[in-house]
């Protein structure tokens, strides 16, 4: 353990900030519920998502076998993959499936993290759904919500234009309280 990820642990609790632990930056979206950051690699990067008490991880990328043992990952945490390549956007079926699984996971006390390679992108875009969708953002806000704590989050125009103007299709299920808030 790093010395100095205690003190940074306790920072990271009390306010909504990223912390740069040394080459794995995690950050505080929705305290106590929703963070994001770059792909954890080392056991170290485990053990601190361990002590904020993430107990749900979503990948948004194929690579985190490279660096952490999986059949660990999901022993230690709910673990999900819901793979968008680098730079793209999520698919319906994809943003239904997030949606479902962060409502879950805050309803059974678990917070999540989200991640893609770099923890900007793909983790932006997502982040900033779930803040319109579950938190109630409005769609103009939730990019410079995100980027107020991750400054490189959503990386393009395509993942912007996302973000602002993407609509829930109703056609995929969504819990009763989304679809009060959609509607």
């Amino acid at each position: 353990m790093i010395a100095f990820s205690q003190k940074a642990l306790i920072l990271l609790e009390k306010t909504i900030g990223v912390i740069h632990l040394s080459n794995f930056d995690i950050f505080c979206f929705k305290q106590n519920q929703l963070y994001g950051s770059a792909i954890p690699q080392t056991s170290e990067d485990i053990e601190i998502i361990k002590e904020l008490g993430i107990k749900t991880i979503v990948s948004l990328t194929r690579d985190i076998g490279y660096f952490i043992d999986e059949k660990q990952l999901s022993k230690d945490f709910d673990h999900y993959e819901i793979y968008i390549p680098d730079g793209d956007i999520p698919t319906d079926s994809q943003v239904s499936q997030f949606i479902r699984l962060v409502e879950k996971a805050n309803e059974n006390e678990k917070p999540v993290l989200v991640h893609c390679l770099a923890g900007c992108g793909r983790t932006g875009v997502m982040l900033a759904l779930a803040d319109r969708f579950i938190y109630g953002r409005e769609s103009q806000e939730a990019i410079p919500a995100i980027r107020k704590v991750r400054p490189c989050a959503i990386e393009n125009p395509t993942q912007e234009k996302f973000v602002l103007t993407y609509q829930f299709p109703l056609r995929y299920q969504i819990s009763q309280k989304l679809r009060k808030r959609i509607m």
